[in-house]
């Protein structure tokens, strides 16, 4: 005997698992513009990430490059990207760990460009106080002159694209000719927090001069909690960073 009752229930228990899944999933973006005009926005596994298949992963490259740059110089015509991609691990369960956002690049030409990078759901580091770092590098190639800001944010909105609590601006502005640097903002003590929450960064590149001018950067995001192990792996994070930076800068003398 057939229960049609039964199994159009079924169905529709199966369709709302299958919804709140989805909904549940955390989301993931780059978005770009060039002096507040739009170029482009890309989300993760969504068109313009050649990296599909791997979550909380955006990798831009061939074709999608190709027609990221037509966009980009619709507004700014001096400028292209050889590179751009950006991770987090907003996915991953582990509730002592270090949430972490990222974005690393490369561009050349004339011009400005601002990439803001976002994910949220963020369900971990568990615990109050939280702490946000934020830090980066650049390695400039250019005859003019070029500046790299950039800035973390925590939401605890868990908006994606918002921007709350902000870092101090790092603020890279070399001298003429190949030149690498990298640094750390002073350290934000986040109280009051709870998960799941949101995290951004922003980076705004204005190359200018003669040649060819170009920025091959990196940006990280980070939350962690006070514990010993989080901070250790911290301060291990940024000595790399440091060091690779130091060992770019030898190389370019």
């Amino acid at each position: 005997m057939k229960h049609p009752l039964r199994h159009w229930l079924a169905a529709a228990f199966a369709l709302a698992t299958l919804t709140v899944a989805q909904s549940a999933r955390a989301e993931f973006d780059i978005v770009i513009t060039s002096g507040g005009n739009s170029v482009a926005t890309i989300f993760d596994e969504g068109p313009g990430d050649s990296n599909t298949g791997t979550i909380n992963n955006i990798s831009v490259s061939g074709a999608d490059l190709v027609s990221l740059n037509q966009a980009l110089q619709t507004v700014a015509p001096g400028l292209t990207f050889t590179s751009l991609g950006a991770t987090n691990n907003s996915d991953l369960v582990t509730p002592n760990g270090i949430a972490t956002l990222d974005v690393t690049g490369r561009i050349e030409g004339t011009g400005t460009v601002e990439i803001l990078v976002s994910a949220n759901g963020f369900q971990f580091p568990t615990g109050d106080p939280k702490f946000l770092v934020s830090s980066a590098s650049d390695t400039f190639g250019t005859a003019g002159t070029a500046t790299r800001n950039f800035t973390s944010y925590f939401n605890q909105s868990n908006v994606l694209n918002d921007r709350q609590v902000g870092t101090d601006t790092l603020v890279f502005a070399p001298s003429p000719g190949n030149f690498s640097t990298s640094g750390t903002a002073p350290t934000i003590t986040l109280t009051g927090t709870t998960e799941p929450y949101s995290l951004t960064n922003f980076t705004v590149i204005t190359l200018s001069g003669s040649g060819t001018p170009s920025d091959q950067f990196t940006g990280k995001t980070t939350v962690a909690v006070p514990e010993p192990t989080s901070m250790a792996l911290l301060l291990v994070g940024g000595s790399a960073l440091a060091f690779r930076s130091r060992r770019r800068l030898k190389s370019a003398s």
